[in-house]
């Protein structure tokens, strides 16, 4: 019963209170019955418990239990049918029942959330949030101590990349200005295949920020004048334009193999700044680094793109961390295919040629380009995709 993607925690922003925080869970272990019992019976267990709690009148509840060793956290309200939300108690019965199918369930990945969601008259919606579908929202994460015994216990293969960093990390990868100005001269690679140039990679990545805001999409490139971001499903990055025709490029991988052996002292760890020059600092890194999980840096200056030398596992390459973190502006075909199906997913079709033709003009820094201005209203916001282009012109 494991999620294939992470809850939203603005979806409950609603809900700030109704938290308990412990660091001694009762346990599931010794002589308690619960560990006897089928899962399906513990998961019955959980959600009668928390019906016990709930009052005679309610027409939805949420209840989100994290658990970590022996400790838990939880998060937990229900909705009265006036629309009012009251905190929800989670009983010692109900944390014991979700210890127990935590400990029968755990294998090699144990789940690290559970999220239970019912309205009344409908069924129960349970979804167990294993760490591969990432860190747990940020009101149910742990220090880093209280997750130690969980990875020791887990074998070194199956612990997720963001566990590693958020267990070992310490603030490795974070680089502040006065540490960027006094870090020693070194050679650094130039590569010619990895990376559009940032003429190129710019107008591009605008391009379809420019969609994805022109569909009002949820996702997707965001762009302002100086800054692009990405957060997809399995990495993200951040571009940043500085004065006088520099760059940073920097972002990461969710599994990452190069970043997953260093945490897990395969290899010595990636130095991604050794030869960077002052400028690139905290300021202009992606906030992955702030969590240890940045697998790549690059800069750009004097007309070409750099990075660290960087030597990783068996048949791992730089592109590797680069193809699941950077969207696709790889070419003018590939930007105009994610353009096409961008527009597809909200039912405006578009032909090869025309989203060809829109990343040609904006390429050439042309802020109005036809098939923006004409895409249909509602759904779309041309208006909106307009904006970025205009931010994102050449200074």
């Amino acid at each position: 019963m494991t999620s294939s993607s992470t809850p939203d925690p603005a979806d409950d922003v609603s809900l700030s209170w109704g938290f308990t925080d412990t660091a001694s869970a009762p346990a599931s272990s010794g002589g308690d019955t619960t560990t006897n019992q089928s899962p399906e019976v513990l998961l019955g267990e959980v959600v009668g418990g928390i019906h016990d709690t709930l009052p005679p009148a309610w027409s939805f509840y949420l209840t989100e239990i994290a658990i970590a060793a022996d400790e838990h956290r939880t998060r937990a309200a229900v909705e009265t049918p006036d629309g009012r939300l009251l905190p929800l108690t989670v009983g010692p019965g109900v944390l014991r029942a979700a210890a127990a199918h935590r400990e029968l369930t755990a294998g090699e990945s144990p789940w690290m959330w559970l999220r239970i969601t019912e309205h009344r008259g409908g069924e129960p919606q349970i979804a167990a949030f294993d760490g591969f579908v990432g860190a747990p929202p940020q009101h149910l994460l742990f220090p880093p101590a209280s997750y130690r015994a969980d990875v020791s216990m887990s074998t070194a293969a199956t612990t997720p990349l963001w566990l590693l960093a958020h267990v070992h990390d310490a603030g490795r990868q974070l680089r502040s200005a006065s540490t960027a100005a006094a870090a020693s001269p070194a050679e650094c690679v130039y590569p010619t295949d990895e990376l559009p140039p940032l003429p190129i990679l710019w107008p591009r990545f605008a391009a379809l920020s420019a969609i994805f805001a022109a569909v009002d999409a949820v996702d997707g490139p965001r762009m302002t004048s100086a800054v692009g971001i990405f957060r997809g499903e399995l990495g993200g990055c951040t571009l940043t334009r500085l004065p006088c025709g520099r760059a940073v490029l920097s972002g990461g991988a969710d599994h990452s193999t190069l970043l997953t052996a260093a945490y897990q002292g395969q290899l010595e760890h990636p130095d991604l700044y050794r030869g960077a020059p002052a400028w690139v600092s905290n300021i202009v890194l992606d906030e992955r680094a702030a969590a240890g999980m940045l697998t790549f840096c690059y800069w750009w200056s004097d007309g070409r793109w750099s990075r660290a030398d960087l030597v990783g596992p068996p048949e791992w390459t730089p592109v590797t961390e680069l193809a699941s973190a950077v969207p696709g502006v790889w070419t003018s075909v590939t930007t105009a295919e994610l353009v096409r199906a961008t527009l597809g997913r909200v039912g405006i079709e578009v032909s090869t040629d025309a989203a060809w033709n829109y990343v040609a003009q904006v390429d050439a820094g042309n802020i109005r380009p036809d098939l923006l201005a004409t895409l249909p209203h509602p759904p779309a916001a041309p208006a909106e995709g307009l904006a970025v282009l205009d931010l994102t012109q050449p200074w």
